[in-house]
């Protein structure tokens, strides 16, 4: 009889072991951890800002660069070339399900929370009901930091995978991922951008481009405050 509570107690902890999954009892009521965004397999709607292309001669190889110019401070983007085969593409349907589901989160965390069912209160001016708590700027801005650092790593995971290049932009501003096969590509990158003297801005600076590069041709590309989108305006209405 002395051990049926040290039993009944690893009995608890070993259900939601075994449904691969760490729960807790808050108030009599199971909490699971939020559940991932399911991957959609349907066709991708991405941004693409345009680009300049150049035709050479023979004697030219492709490849795909241009400049970036920010404001000054900030650190350079993280700019990745990758063909866009069948593994890009499931990494990006994979990438847009979780992008998503930040979208989800940050929706959540910043909208007021509504109470049911909550006692009347008495206040100076007779009987009324506020079940309605208001977020605080502070908590408005925390939740938007948050889902920009979840963006960030989720981008940069994606561009850091084996077989994307990355290209490094030059202290004079230009970068260029050389010698490229013909074929469709994507580029990508991303930065934190500075005010002047804010310090770093809220949000991410976003540069996306799929172009297509035949035989001896260039693709340049002018990244700038101009053309940058936020990390929720890469997969266009989806």
């Amino acid at each position: 009889m002395t051990y049926r509570p040290t039993i009944l107690l690893l009995l608890s902890l070993a259900i939601p072991m075994a449904r691969g999954q760490a729960s807790f009892i808050v108030d009599g009521e199971e909490l699971l951890p939020r559940q991932p965004a399911p991957i959609s397999r349907a066709p991708l709607q991405m941004a693409s800002l345009a680009g300049t292309r150049l035709q050479g001669g023979p004697e030219v190889r492709s490849c795909a660069g241009g400049t970036w110019r920010l404001a000054p401070g900030t650190m350079p983007p993280l700019l990745a070339v990758t063909p866009l085969d069948d593994t890009a593409v499931r990494d990006l349907q994979y990438l847009r399900a979780v992008l998503q589901g930040v979208a989800q989160v940050l929706a959540e965390e910043r909208a007021d929370r509504v109470f049911v069912d909550m006692p009347v209160v008495r206040g100076p001016h007779g009987y009324y009901r506020d079940n309605i708590v208001k977020r605080s700027p502070r908590d408005i801005e925390a939740a938007a930091e948050r889902a920009t650092l979840r963006a960030a790593q989720s981008l940069e995971k994606f561009m850091r995978t084996p077989n994307r290049r990355l290209a490094a932009v030059r202290t004079n501003g230009t970068f260029v991922s050389p010698e490229l096969p013909p074929g469709e590509y994507l580029l990508c990158g991303f930065a934190r951008p500075r005010a002047r003297r804010a310090g770093l801005m809220p949000g991410l600076g976003i540069w996306w481009a799929v172009f297509t590069l035949g035989p001896h041709e260039q693709m340049r590309f002018a990244l700038d405050e101009k053309n940058m989108i936020g990390w929720d305006g890469i997969f266009v209405g989806q």
